[in-house]
């Protein structure tokens, strides 16, 4: 088995940026060979397979897999493991999305304000109408209305406007990367 192959050059002759982002590469990508994308999607599917699962799949060492996962953590390729659970079978059967517009200048007081809420799952800065959009998991409809009630007092925000959920058509934390996996 050969352990590291040469990784096939992702840069077209002019090796600009605008090159890779237009055929959907980033930069990141670009010190990734096939072994590496194997293992990333390999555990994106199923983050429990043991090392040996992973060579078997990806026809390599065990060693090479080592190697490489130690070696993608330790440039921040991955940054973790979690566990998945499904929401509703903790209980939290309602999401919404919340966008809140800001007054200028208060962005960031009004973001260390809403990460304390451990019901705002997800917290993104956004361009357009509003400046930041919430993810939030709460028990029911009653819930919700207590936490956007909290939310609704941080000083600095201008308008809320909060979307229920009503279904949800795909919650993938991450699609598969490069090519398909071996």
């Amino acid at each position: 088995m050969k352990e590291d192959r040469e990784a096939a050059p992702h840069l077209e002759a002019s090796g600009s940026e605008f090159d890779l982002i237009e055929r959907g590469e980033t930069k990141q990508e670009e010190h990734l060979d096939e072994i590496d994308i194997g293992i990333i999607n390999i555990l994106l599917e199923d983050g429990t397979k043991n090392l040996s699962q992973i060579a078997s799949v990806l026809k390599v060492g065990i060693a090479t897999v080592h190697r490489r996962l130690r070696k993608l953590r330790d440039e921040g390729v991955i940054e973790g493991y979690t566990l998945l659970v499904n929401p509703k079978k903790l209980g939290l059967n309602v999401i919404a999305i919340t966008s809140l517009k800001v007054v200028s200048g208060r962005e960031q007081e009004i973001l260390k304000e809403v990460e304390k809420i451990r019901d705002v799952t997800e917290i993104y800065k956004i361009s357009g109408q509003f400046e930041i959009i919430l993810k939030i998991k709460a028990g029911d409809l009653g819930e919700l209305n207590k936490i956007l009630d909290r939310i609704k007092i941080v000083n600095g925000i201008q308008e809320i406007n909060t979307s229920v959920v009503l279904e949800v058509l795909r919650d993938q934390p991450i699609h598969p990367i490069g090519g398909e996996t071996k």
